[in-house]
């Protein structure tokens, strides 16, 4: 059930949209102030649901980038300290292993290093990820923003 009636929400919208200095402000009205009635939750719902989604895919590319990336540089740290493989290789699971006094500090400082560039070219693609998603959405934004009469009467 709506807190107000339909006309206070248009009227707050028109507003709004009149009062601010740049017109990408109006972007970033809550979304109960645009819809009226009984669609309010509906509405809110959905833009939680498809924020929460878009969160998690780009949690999974992240991942996914990231550990592609981490398993071939522990695979080239392997090469070169042959006899740690084991501790190398269980590095992504346990970090714990790379406390061990076992593990020489050449081999910690590598494996350290290969996180870093893990993070960095991971990070770097998800630059890339987010700006095509930017760009593919633009359309929408510039749609909404260049809209002549942002409220719309029932009459």
């Amino acid at each position: 059930m709506a807190m107000f009636p339909p006309f206070i929400y248009q009227v707050a919208w028109y507003h709004v949209v009149k009062n601010v200095s740049s017109k990408s402000a109006a972007l970033y009205v809550m979304p109960s102030a645009i819809v009226a009635g009984e669609a309010t939750e509906n509405v809110i719902g959905t833009l939680l649901f498809t924020r929460y989604l878009g969160a998690s895919v780009g949690i999974a590319i992240f991942n996914t980038a990231f550990q592609n990336i981490l398993t071939t540089k522990l695979a080239e740290t392997v090469l070169s300290h042959l006899l740690y493989t084991k501790y190398i290789l269980d590095a992504p699971d346990n970090e714990d292993v790379m406390r061990l006094s076992a593990v020489p500090q050449t081999v910690r400082d590598d494996v350290a290093k290969n996180n870093s560039q893990a993070l960095r070219i991971a990070f770097i693609a998800n630059i890339v990820y987010i700006s095509l998603a930017a760009v593919l959405c633009l359309p929408l934004v510039l749609r909404s923003l260049f809209r002549k009469n942002p409220v719309h009467d029932d009459d």
